[in-house]
């Protein structure tokens, strides 16, 4: 009975009857749901998975044995090997080959495998949320949360985040100076919110009974009571959320400062490098060291590795 399709797993290519009707299998990605008081949830995709792949079979003949115990060899090797198909190809390791017996010359089979890698998958290695998107991701799940906890003063300190987000046109090609510009309204905000999960906290904990509900206190004082406590659970709830937002802007940012850049030049100078990028071009000494240039002028086309911050040398040339 020949197949429409050749399946192929390592060296072994499954024959006639060998061949599934159907194989199950897909792709998926894996999410983080953070879930936050009023019904927002922040979603962050982590990556591609892979469910495993299986399907059944049948040996017939006088080696279908044979074949079995070739097709166990393969999983009890526990070394990865391509898996094929028409247009698919996986690396995968065989997690079990299972067996029903039912003759010497006929052996119905299944196996599953776990993907390591799509080897011919159509998507681009950088695939996923760009660095633009997920700073202004943040951004605006920033605003919304703290727009629930109310502070002014808070809220000052996130809408100083949105307006230095919104002034640069695109992170991936931002200079350290437009870097620098943001992470310092971040850390303004990282520092109010760390005051207020003390604040919170502490009102939190002085309640020595549940909402500082007492029997010889007035209906009104206790519901009073009761209602801040509740509230200052729900604020400090959300500003650790609002706090895990900010951390995660400030190292994707960092993760960016600290990569540097590459700046291909034909003629020009350093001084114009260091003044676009740390916004000083007195600081132009930092990027003649990582590039191995002691004069300021560019000679021809040349490529200036950038490193993520100046040396501080002020336009004093120290070897």
């Amino acid at each position: 009975m020949p197949a429409d399709f050749i399946v192929r797993l390592g060296d072994f290519a499954f024959q006639n009857f060998e061949v599934p009707e159907n194989i199950l299998g897909g792709t998926a990605q894996t999410l983080v749901v953070h879930q936050f008081p009023g019904g927002k949830r922040v979603v962050d995709a982590m990556g591609r998975d892979y469910p495993p792949i299986s399907w059944s079979g049948r040996f017939r003949g006088a080696d279908a044995l044979s074949r079995l115990r070739a097709l166990e060899a393969i999983c009890n090797a526990g070394l990865p090997v391509t898996f094929s198909w028409s247009e698919y190809s996986y690396l995968v390791m065989v997690r079990d080959v299972a067996r029903d017996f039912r003759r010497k010359y006929e052996i119905l089979y299944t196996i599953t495998l776990e993907v390591i890698e799509d080897q011919a998958s159509t998507l681009p290695p950088s695939a996923g949320p760009s660095l633009d998107e997920m700073i202004d991701g943040d951004a605006l799940s920033a605003n919304s949360v703290s727009a629930l906890i109310n502070d002014s003063g808070l809220n000052d300190a996130i809408a100083a985040v949105q307006s230095a987000v919104d002034g640069v046109n695109s992170f991936v090609t931002a200079t350290t100076a437009q870097i620098n510009a943001v992470l310092v309204p971040i850390a303004t905000a990282q520092d109010k919110v760390s005051t207020l999960i003390e604040s919170v906290g502490a009102t939190v904990e002085n309640v020595a009974t549940l909402g500082g509900v007492l029997p010889s206190s007035p209906v009104t004082a206790n519901v009073a009571a009761l209602t801040g406590q509740v509230t200052a659970m729900t604020n400090l709830t959300n500003l650790y959320g609002l706090g895990s937002l900010l951390g995660r802007m400030s190292k994707n940012l960092g993760s960016k400062q600290q990569a540097g850049k590459q700046v291909t030049l034909a003629g020009g100078n350093l001084y114009q490098i260091a003044s676009e990028e740390y916004g000083d071009p007195t600081v132009w000494t930092g990027i003649a060291k990582a590039n191995d240039l002691t004069d300021p002028q560019v000679q021809g086309v040349q490529t200036i590795t950038v490193p993520p911050a100046s040396d501080g040398a002020d336009g004093v040339w120290t070897p």
